[in-house]
């Protein structure tokens, strides 16, 4: 499922991480009618194959493939907004607060 985010004029919720955690988070905010994007490093995790976010993968989600992988979203979803990051483990908000300046 693709979405147009271009046109949006409210940050879009980004779901790093669709372990059980993230697949919680994703269907909970697509409940309300938002549109969400996941990221995955894992096909075989719970929220991979879900219909409640527009998947992404990457093949490495920690440390400096983190934020490699958060700045490719960022130009493919050409939103006028920055995102809202949802992350689903700690050791993705450590290396965020270590590469934030990025």
């Amino acid at each position: 499922m693709e979405f147009n985010f271009s046109k949006s004029r409210h940050p879009l919720p980004v779901v790093v991480g669709m372990c059980g955690h993230g697949l919680a988070i994703s269907r909970a905010l697509h409940a309300e009618g938002l549109s969400v994007i996941g990221l995955s490093s894992n096909l075989g995790e719970p929220g991979a194959r879900t219909n409640s976010a527009n998947i992404h993968y990457y093949e490495d989600l920690t440390g400096k493939g983190l934020i490699s992988a958060l700045l490719d979203l960022r130009n493919k979803i050409n939103s006028p907004v920055n995102p809202i990051l949802l992350l689903s483990n700690d050791r993705m908000v450590r290396t965020l607060a270590e590469h934030g300046d990025q």
